[in-house]
């Protein structure tokens, strides 16, 4: 999935993510979401640089909403 970042600190910056319970930051088997950079996001994270889903799966969706991550959907070309 893509997402972009709507705060003006980030400045759009966009990047590929995935959910994953394969990263440091997930604990008892919860997803994070993790970035193209190899950071992990949890959905306060997520509120706060105002990130957006420009492009997802319908699976993806459904996998973030039920982790949690509540992200606006942005123009979403879904797969």
């Amino acid at each position: 999935m893509k997402l972009k970042a709507f705060s003006p600190l980030l400045d759009g910056y966009e990047t590929d993510a995935a959910l994953t319970t394969d990263h440091a930051a997930s604990s008892y088997g919860r997803p994070v979401l993790v970035i193209d950079n190899g950071d992990a996001l949890g959905p306060a994270d997520c509120l706060l640089a105002d990130y957006r889903i420009i492009e997802a799966s319908e699976d993806e969706l459904a996998a973030l909403d039920a982790a949690g991550y509540r992200l606006t959907v942005e123009g979403v070309a879904h797969e």
